[in-house]
């Protein structure tokens, strides 16, 4: 069965603002404000029928909140515009259900059996969804004068590099009876950029530091069960990422910047329900999980920067419907 989902949400989140300049160990000026809000929640997923009772279902969750609070009067260092906000949420679950009464009738289930899915042979296809970036940096890493003092730094974990996926993919599948296997490779496009100042600049210009994730590919095995016509699978493999990273620095008297590609290689894994519309025709909801983690010394991209400055893409999760089309095949 494939369903979509609507209604209201509701949220419960905590927000804390810790002052610790000037002051003795223990002794902080510690804020706190709580973030509730109620919301909307749209989503859909496929759930498939193991038996009569016990299903299975894999599907995804979007909240949107959009809860905003005045934080310039939590500490003594906050300022006019301060604030902290819960914008959306997107959930990716796995969910087993056990139906404890209503059994449906004979034979309602076997209808099923009569057509059961060719999973053997080449496809291909596309798919969209929607991936959060973790990245990770530091510019201007000597103004770091303490651990807990970050504000004279441009932090690279701070960048608001979440957004839409989409891309294609191409595949081949073997079966051994209700064990399907196989190989997949696919590339998908990000293209999400943020821009990041230095929150407590000294000077009448403004240090900045800019990163963007171009794109990711992957080759991956697959291998999974099927039951009828919707199949369950694990896949892991090799990822690549592409990315770029710029930091500027600028004040009364200079303003220049310089800027680095990232590269890198990494490992996938994810998990996928794939249901079969007809003998040619697939759909999927899948989650992926990317680990790449390469440091990129960034200490002589400006003459802002320092020894200690880097750059890096920590890892990558995406959620994403599939759509694919398979080339008509005899092997079962």
């Amino acid at each position: 069965m494939l369903y979509a989902t609507a209604g209201v949400a509701w949220i419960d989140g905590e927000y804390t603002a810790r002052d610790d300049d000037g002051a003795p160990p223990g002794a902080a000026i510690v804020g706190t404000t709580s973030l509730r809000s109620v919301g909307l929640v749209v989503g859909g997923g496929v759930e498939h029928a193991v038996s009569e009772r016990l299903s299975v279902r894999l599907g995804g969750l979007y909240y949107l909140f959009n809860e905003s609070k005045d934080t310039s009067t939590l500490t003594n260092d906050s300022d006019v515009g301060d604030f902290a906000k819960i914008e959306d949420i997107l959930v990716a679950r796995l969910i087993a259900n056990y139906r404890l009464v209503g059994a449906p009738t004979a034979g309602q289930f076997d209808v099923l059996s009569y057509l059961p899915a060719q999973w053997a042979g080449l496809y291909a296809g596309g798919h969209a969804g929607y991936a959060n970036v973790r990245f990770d940096g530091i510019f201007d890493n000597s103004e770091i004068t303490r651990v807990i003092d970050l504000e004279d730094s441009v932090l690279g974990r701070f960048f608001d590099l979440d957004g839409g996926v989409g891309g294609l993919h191409i595949g081949y599948n073997r079966s051994a009876g209700s064990v399907i296997y196989g190989v997949e490779a696919d590339w998908t496009h990000l293209g999400k950029s943020d821009l990041l100042f230095d929150p407590d600049p000294e000077s009448e210009g403004t240090d900045n530091a800019e990163a963007s994730v171009n794109w990711l590919a992957s080759l991956r095995g697959r291998a999974g069960l099927s039951s009828a016509r919707t199949m369950i699978f694990v896949t892991a493999g090799i990822a690549w990422i592409d990315a770029d990273y710029r930091a500027t620095t600028a004040d009364e008297n200079n303003v220049n910047g310089g800027s680095v590609n990232i590269t890198d290689t990494g490992f996938v894994f994810g998990v996928c329900m794939e249901h079969a519309l007809t003998d040619s025709w697939l759909i999927r909801l899948e989650g992926l999980h990317y680990d790449f983690g390469r440091r990129i010394d960034t200490s002589s991209l400006n003459t802002d920067a320092d020894p200690g400055d880097f750059a890096s893409v920590r890892d990558i999760t995406t959620f994403r419907v599939a759509v694919s089309y398979k080339l008509p095949t005899d092997t079962n």
